[in-house]
């Protein structure tokens, strides 16, 4: 018996483009819609400093800053989007609503501060 088993990103970015909150993901798999704010609350959320979000994530905490500055969003590259998102959503946050609807975000479990 051979099964064939989807394999890439895309049965997954389709699993969260239809919950009814989250983020919206583009087919690079980066967060379309993710804002300075959230990013800022979600750090907040963790009581995460610049520099224990970058050891967690591994992006260092000169480009935290820099992403989490006015303009930074739009000059951080999709790789260090990508680490950034994935690291505060394994540790509990959730991204929801977009820019233009009140964004926010939610902490579903606060993890060891160690």
């Amino acid at each position: 018996m051979h099964m064939h088993l989807e394999v890439g990103l895309m049965p997954y970015l389709s699993y969260l483009n239809n919950r009814p909150y989250g983020r919206k993901w583009d087919k690079k798999g980066v967060m379309s819609t993710l804002t300075v704010e959230q990013m800022r609350m979600a750090r907040a959320a963790l009581g995460w400093s610049f520099e224990i979000m970058a050891e967690k994530c591994g992006v260092s905490s000169r480009t935290l800053r820099r992403i989490e500055s006015e303009d930074g969003l739009q000059k951080a590259t999709n790789a260090n989007l990508r680490l950034i998102s994935e690291t505060l959503q394994a540790a509990g946050i959730e991204f929801i609503g977009d820019a233009g609807a009140g964004p926010g975000v939610r902490l579903w479990s606060k993890p060891d501060q160690s």
